[in-house]
């Protein structure tokens, strides 16, 4: 079953193939949950994510992808995230923080333009 629902965009924004981690937890099954996850991180979200743009992931000098769509998943279905820990594009420490509670600041482009464009900081 796939529980995506309607377009609000003409266009799918983001990898397409989350919704079967989602329906994998949606049914409950753990793991099955874990097992769409690994996969979606291992396998699938780069090539979806970054189909179409011109990048060469042959010629990278460093990691500066994160699996961010897949970490928010992991968290809001409490899905074990153990085997991805050595992922080089796995949030694993922003995920144990997220489990642990710990409450993110919410900031905004404004919150750096002082500092970016050399300006005082308005306190």
């Amino acid at each position: 079953m796939d529980s995506r629902p309607e377009p609000y965009f003409e266009h799918e924004v983001g990898p397409s193939s989350i919704w079967k981690v989602i329906d994998a937890a949606d049914s409950g099954d753990v793991d099955a949950a874990r097992m769409a996850l690994e996969k979606f991180v291992t396998s699938e979200w780069l090539p979806e994510s970054l189909d179409g743009l011109p990048f060469d992931p042959n010629h990278w000098t460093f990691f500066g992808l994160w699996c961010w769509v897949g970490a928010l998943a992991a968290v809001r279905y409490e899905i074990d995230d153990v085997n991805l820990l050595g992922s080089p594009h796995w949030p694993g420490d922003v995920v144990a923080a997220a489990r642990a509670g710990t409450v993110f600041a919410r900031t905004s482009d404004r919150d750096y333009e002082a500092p970016m464009l050399g300006a005082e900081s308005a306190s």
